[in-house]
């Protein structure tokens, strides 16, 4: 924080409070799924658990919800039960690539 506030010329307690500020806004809402998503992975970092990423957004506000390390069937159904199934099954579409996993995860998870 020290080498931040000095690029900046503010002091590390304003840079401290201000990431305080955006603390809450990288929390995932597990209560909450837009009607509409999008689905797509990408490659991340080298640490990361897959080869290949997850992202998922919002199709209409195209806002990030989150990012999960791995985009494998099973840690994709893994994190998606993290979703109550009456907040599941208020979405109405998902936007996909043809990466099969995804139309087995929709079938399975996603009712419409």
């Amino acid at each position: 924080m020290k080498d931040i506030a000095f690029d900046n010329f503010v002091s590390s307690n304003t840079v401290a409070r201000i990431l305080a500020k955006f603390d809450n806004s990288f929390n995932v809402d597990f209560n909450l799924l837009p009607k509409h998503l999008c689905f797509d992975e990408f490659k991340s970092t080298r640490d990361a658990k897959g080869a290949m990423s997850f992202i998922f957004c919002d199709a209409d506000n195209h806002k990030i919800i989150d990012i999960v390390e791995n985009r494998q069937l099973l840690f994709l159904k893994r994190y998606f039960y993290s979703f109550n199934k009456s907040v599941r099954d208020k979405v109405e579409s998902i936007c996909i690539d043809i990466y099969s996993p995804y139309i087995s995860l929709i079938k399975d998870l996603f009712v419409n």
